[in-house]
């Protein structure tokens, strides 16, 4: 963050302020960047999580500025050897030809439907990743005279929409930051979401309407605290409250503070001016996204939710954004600890011969194309 304050480079329209970073491009339109990491999840159930990896981060790009259009994506796997023997995989882990066969399934699974191509799929091994290494980044695009989000008003009305919300995903951000043990499998492997593409393809296709038609004066995703962090954030300058019967759930037995928490995929905020909330509703029949009216944004500096007539949360904005300071993190100077590289030179036709196909069979190198026909 620092270093892009530092340079300041002229093209950088938004960086570190949104849910991705945004350049200009060409003829007044600007080219967002997001990345994500789903290690945690892809570790311990890897096609939900690289699933949810792509959906999460192309959910970032429809919430940058008033509504990103996604347009490619990456997606870059580190595990261990792909060929390791069984029993040289650590133990609570699961096999890395496991991990690397259902990445590629759930990438194919994911991106196939939405349409969006995959630029840049690359897989890589190390020997520390019994715990994968799961990355993806979305590229989108969109007119830059909507870069910029605008504070909502009091009065504006809070729609969610996309998915129903369910128990998937609940204690999700908190297990993807719990260290990693052998029974994180067995008690962790609800936490990891289950993603539907075309849930997220429906509104992937309305967003740039609702954009167009004025209809967004915010947007955000759904992603880690779900719909707390989600109003929390949205309504921190002015205050937000909401009513948790009228979301649509996927479990009935759902309690408050579950509805609140859960980070059940394919799910957006938008705050829509009073005048614009018929329009908007409108516009989400046509694309058949599902919505219903949340609450609303208030002048009172509070974040308030309703449940079965009952008030549930009642807290200021400025103690949920200031009551907990994040202690600073110590720093040093990093330690180089390089040796000479020494490989020794082959001196006959079959050391060359070892040598080459030591090279051209090593999982770096090899050909990789059946994840792009995958894709």
């Amino acid at each position: 963050m620092a270093a892009t304050r530092e340079i300041n480079h002229p093209l950088v329209v938004s960086s570190f302020t949104d849910n991705a970073g945004g350049m200009e491009f060409v003829d007044d339109w600007v080219v967002t960047i997001k990345g994500e990491t789903h290690n945690f999840p892809s570790s311990i159930a890897p096609f939900g999580g690289i699933a949810t990896k792509h959906g999460g981060v192309i959910r970032d790009t429809l919430g940058f500025g008033k509504g990103a259009y996604p347009i490619g994506g990456t997606t870059v796997m580190g595990t261990m050897d792909p060929r390791l023997p069984k029993n040289e995989v650590p133990a609570g882990a699961l096999h890395p030809e496991l991990i690397v066969s259902e990445s590629i399934r759930a990438t194919a699974y994911y991106m196939n439907p939405m349409g969006i191509p995959m630029m840049h799929p690359i897989y890589r091994c190390h020997p520390g990743y019994a715990k994968c290494f799961a990355l993806g980044h979305s590229l989108g695009i969109l007119p830059k005279k909507y870069v910029q989000k605008e504070q909502p008003r009091p009065g504006d009305i809070a729609v969610l929409f996309g998915g129903a919300t369910g128990r998937d995903g609940v204690h999700g951000a908190t297990a993807s930051s719990a260290a990693m043990t052998g029974e994180t499998l067995e008690k962790e492997s609800a936490a990891v979401q289950i993603g539907h593409p075309i849930t997220e393809r429906r509104f992937t296709t309305a967003i740039p309407v609702l954009r167009d038609r004025e209809c967004i004066r915010s947007i955000t995703d759904l992603g880690a605290g779900g719909i707390s962090c989600a109003v929390g954030e949205m309504g921190a300058e002015t205050g937000v409250e909401i009513d948790l019967d009228v979301i649509p759930l996927k479990d009935q037995s759902l309690t408050a503070w579950e509805i609140l928490l859960s980070e059940s995929q394919e799910r957006m905020l938008m705050a829509v001016p009073p005048e614009k909330l018929q329009e908007a509703q409108t516009i989400l029949r046509r694309f058949e996204v599902a919505s219903c009216i949340l609450g609303k944004f208030t002048d009172t500096g509070r974040l308030q939710a309703k449940w079965r007539g009952e008030t549930v949360v009642d807290l200021s904005m400025e103690f949920l954004w200031g009551a907990c300071p994040i202690d600073p993190t110590p720093t040093a100077p990093p330690v180089r600890r390089l040796a000479p590289l020494s490989i020794p030179e082959p001196q006959t036709h079959s050391d060359w011969g070892r040598a080459v196909h030591g090279v051209l069979t090593h999982y770096h190198c090899a050909d990789q194309k059946s994840s792009r026909h995958a894709l």
